[in-house]
């Protein structure tokens, strides 16, 4: 989705001629996650965890490429 104050265009399922300029601010791990499994009444049971990674990213700009999206996107809206 892409939009201004006046107006927003939605793609199904990306918006053709747009480009995300991202910047990575930190790669991290999430919170541990815990995995437990228990056998009932055969006394056993394990208990494992993971923290999966995680990229933080800034979005610096969008831009449009196709002449007619900005056209689109700078036009007022008729309703």
């Amino acid at each position: 989705m892409v939009g201004s104050k006046t107006s927003t265009i939605v793609g199904h399922p990306i918006v053709e001629g747009a480009q995300v300029i991202l910047t990575v601010e930190e790669i991290t791990k999430d919170k541990k996650v815990i995995t437990f499994k228990m056998r009932r009444r055969k006394n056993s049971k394990s208990t494992r965890g993971f923290r999966r990674d995680v990229a933080i990213l800034r979005v610096k700009n969008i831009i449009l490429n196709d002449a007619t999206l900005v056209e689109e996107l700078n036009s007022p809206i008729i309703a």
